[in-house]
C-alpha cells in the first residue's frame, strides 16, 4: 500500500508487480486475461524508444499478453518503463496488410515483383554502365529511404539495393518527443535511429551524403527522383511532395506493415513484418547492437523487409548472400566500423512459462 494521500503513479510504478516477493501486487491490464504459465516467453528488445531495453514479450496463439524485462540483473537492472511494456498495445492495433497491393488493389507476389522489375531494370542497367572514373556527373534518379524503425536487416538490404541501383540513400525518422527520463527512456521515439544512420555511412559519402525526409521531399516535389523505396513507417514525407509523388514517379514502392500517408499513394506496397515479428538486430542509442527474436509469424504474406528485398534483387540480378538475416548482419559487421564488435547473439527459443522458472 501506499502511504496516506500518496498514490503510485508515475512511470515506472509497474516495476513494483515485479519486484513484489509474494506476487500482491498485479497488473490490472494483465490480471485474469490468462494464467502465466500457458504463455510463452520470447526475449527480445523494446522498441518504445532508443534505450534498447532488454525485455521479454509473454504472448499466446499470436496475441501479445504482457512485456516485461528479463530475470537478469545486466540488463537494464530488471527495470522497464510503463511507456515500453505497454507498446505491445499499439502493435495490436495496427492496421496491418497481409498481401502485396498494386496501385491500391490486392495483387499476388508475382505481379507485384513483376511491377518492380519492370521500373527498375533500366535503373539497374543505367547505373552499371555509369563508370566510376568518368568526371561526368551522374544523374541520380533512385532515391531509397532506410527506417529508423525497421532492423539493421532491412535497412542494410535497402541499401545493398541503393548502391546496385546507384541510387541517393535517405533516412527516415520520427522527431524527439521529449518524453525521456534520466532513468531509462529516450526523448527519441526510433528505436533503430543510430543502426539506421551506421547502415547508410556503408553507402554514402561526402559528396553524396545521406539525406533527411525534407531533401527527399524536395527531390520529389521538382521530379528529381522517378522512383522511391522506402521502408517502415518512420518516414514523413511533406504535403507537397505526397501530393506530386504519383504525377512525377514511374514507381514508389513501399515495405511497411501498415498503411500511411505514403503508402496510399505507393505504386506498389509490400507487407512486412512488425517487431514482435522480426529476427535481427538494432542498435541504441549508446551503439550497443542487440538482437530481435521473433514470437511468431507475420500475418498473412508478410515477411520481413530484407526477404522482400531479396526477392527483387534475385528478380533483377543483383548478388545476395545466402543464409538470411544473419548473413546479412555478417555482411554488414565485415563492411561497417561501427558494427565489427557487435554479435549475432545467442539461440534462444521461445519457452513456456510453467517451465521456465519465471515469476507470474
Amino acid at each position: 500500500s501506499c502511504a496516506p494521500g500518496e498514490k503510485l503513479d508515475n512511470d515506472y510504478s509497474l516495476n513494483t508487480v515485479d519486484i513484489w516477493p509474494v506476487g500482491a501486487l498485479t497488473d490490472k491490464d494483465f490480471r485474469f486475461k490468462s494464467r502465466v504459465w500457458d504463455l510463452f516467453a520470447t526475449r527480445s528488445v523494446c522498441n518504445g524508444c532508443s534505450a534498447g531495453c532488454a525485455m521479454e514479450i509473454h504472448h499466446k496463439d499470436g496475441e501479445i499478453y504482457r512485456l516485461v524485462p528479463p530475470k537478469r540483473w545486466d540488463m537494464n537492472e530488471n527495470w522497464m518503463c510503463d511507456f515500453g511494456r505497454r507498446t505491445y498495445k499499439t502493435y495490436a492495433a495496427m492496421d496491418r496488410v497481409h498481401a502485396p497491393l498494386v496501385d491500391d488493389a490486392e495483387a499476388s507476389v508475382d505481379v507485384a515483383l513483376g511491377k518492380i522489375k519492370d521500373v527498375l531494370a533500366p535503373y539497374l542497367e543505367a547505373s552499371a554502365e555509369t563508370s566510376d572514373e568518368s568526371d561526368e556527373p551522374r544523374e541520380v534518379s533512385v532515391a531509397v529511404a532506410l527506417g529508423a524503425d525497421v532492423s539493421n536487416e532491412d535497412n542494410w538490404a535497402a541499401a545493398r539495393l541503393a548502391e546496385a541501383l546507384g541510387a541517393a540513400l535517405f533516412v527516415g525518422e520520427a522527431k524527439d518527443d521529449g518524453k525521456g527520463d534520466d532513468i531509462l527512456r529516450r526523448d527519441d521515439p526510433n528505436a533503430n535511429r543510430a543502426g539506421c544512420h551506421a547502415v547508410g555511412a556503408v553507402v554514402t559519402n561526402d559528396e553524396s551524403p545521406l539525406g533527411n525526409a525534407d531533401s527527399l521531399g524536395g527531390g520529389l516535389k521538382d521530379g528529381k527522383f522517378k522512383v522511391l523505396i522506402a521502408l517502415g513507417t518512420a518516414l514523413e514525407l511533406p504535403g507537397a511532395a505526397l501530393r506530386k509523388m504519383a504525377k512525377n514517379t514511374d514507381l514508389v514502392l513501399h515495405l511497411t506493415p501498415v498503411k500511411s500517408g505514403l503508402s496510399k499513394r505507393a505504386t506498389v506496397l509490400l507487407p512486412t513484418a512488425a517487431w514482435p515479428e522480426a529476427d535481427g538486430t538494432i542498435t541504441n542509442y549508446a551503439g550497443e547492437t542487440k538482437r530481435l527474436r521473433p514470437a511468431f509469424e507475420p500475418p498473412g504474406m508478410a515477411r520481413p523487409a530484407w526477404s522482400w528485398l531479396q526477392r527483387i534483387a534475385e528478380a533483377l540480378g543483383v548478388a545476395w548472400p545466402e543464409g538470411g538475416a544473419e548473413a546479412l548482419f555478417e555482411e554488414l559487421r565485415a563492411r561497417s566500423p561501427a558494427f565489427a564488435g557487435a554479435t549475432w547473439g545467442k539461440a534462444l527459443r521461445t519457452r513456456q512459462l510453467r517451465f521456465g522458472a519465471r515469476r507470474g
